[in-house]
């Protein structure tokens, strides 16, 4: 039987944080948001939403022979409304959507901030970085066959994005160069 050896310490939650610096209309400066690490629970469905995301657009991409039937495989989910929000209160939290809409938020970036939060919660930081820094990011996921088996893969323990790129995580949203906290202060 396989026993492995203590850990030396508890992994500290706030080390899988994800800053992400929003621009918002009106402001000169974005604002940066820490977007605390999902549950197991939301670990589980965010990745069953990415690997049905994942099946359909693999399906999308293959060549269709005319003379057989069309192999079943999952259709990409579609989400109505409320299970939308559920969706995005589950990869963001409640308190950073919340904030997002109470300042401004467009909604084109509350679904980049909330597709971004997916990947680094089912693939790794650096394809989460490359989606959120690409100027258009759903063309560039279905066209990144490399980014699919990343995604496919089990997620390694732990995630690989820089300390620098998860600093602020103890206030749910800080204003850059303010230090003033607009998560309800």
């Amino acid at each position: 039987m396989a026993k492995f050896a203590a850990l030396d310490r508890v992994i500290a939650e706030d080390e899988d944080y994800l800053t992400l610096p929003v621009p918002v209309r009106g402001r000169a400066d974005p604002i940066e948001y820490s977007i605390p690490p999902i549950s197991g629970r939301d670990g589980l469905f965010a990745q069953r939403m990415m690997n049905l995301i994942l099946a359909a657009s693999i399906e999308e991409d293959q060549p269709r022979d005319p003379d057989k039937p069309a192999a079943r495989l999952p259709k990409p989910p579609v989400l109505d409304d409320d299970e939308e929000r559920d969706l995005y209160e589950r990869l963001l939290s409640v308190e950073v959507l919340e904030q997002m809409l109470a300042d401004g938020v467009t909604w084109p970036m509350i679904q980049r901030c909330a597709i971004t939060t997916l990947l680094y919660a089912t693939s790794d930081a650096e394809m989460a970085e490359a989606y959120w820094q690409d100027p258009n990011p759903g063309k560039a996921l279905r066209s990144r066959p490399a980014s699919r088996a990343t995604a496919r893969s089990p997620k390694k323990a732990g995630r690989s994005g820089s300390k620098a790129s998860r600093k602020g995580h103890k206030k749910a949203a800080t204003s850059r160069g303010s230090g003033s906290s607009s998560a309800g202060h």
